[in-house]
């Protein structure tokens, strides 16, 4: 995360394919108070392609999702976003 901090502050949120809730993506999410979602095994990246694949589903850069950081839910699409 150190390296990807300039692009951290660009998002309005995380989600990583490794890490816990002591990880430095958490602590840095945490304290810039954006959602995150960490350890997400379905995770690929293919920095090559700018895009992910998550659960079979390919996410282009530029596409929007929502994070639900508490229930750990992404969402295709944007939604408003609500309070805890």
């Amino acid at each position: 995360v150190p390296d990807d901090i300039s692009k951290i502050f660009l998002c309005d949120g995380l989600i990583t394919s490794r890490g816990g809730v002591t990880s430095h993506s958490s602590v840095t999410a945490t304290k810039l108070g954006k959602p995150c979602i960490l350890n997400c095994k379905e995770l690929v990246v293919h920095d090559n392609l700018k895009q992910c694949t998550i659960n079979g589903v390919v996410l282009k850069a530029g596409d929007l999702i929502s994070i639900d950081g508490k229930a750990g839910n992404i969402f295709l699409g944007k939604y408003p976003i609500q309070s805890a």
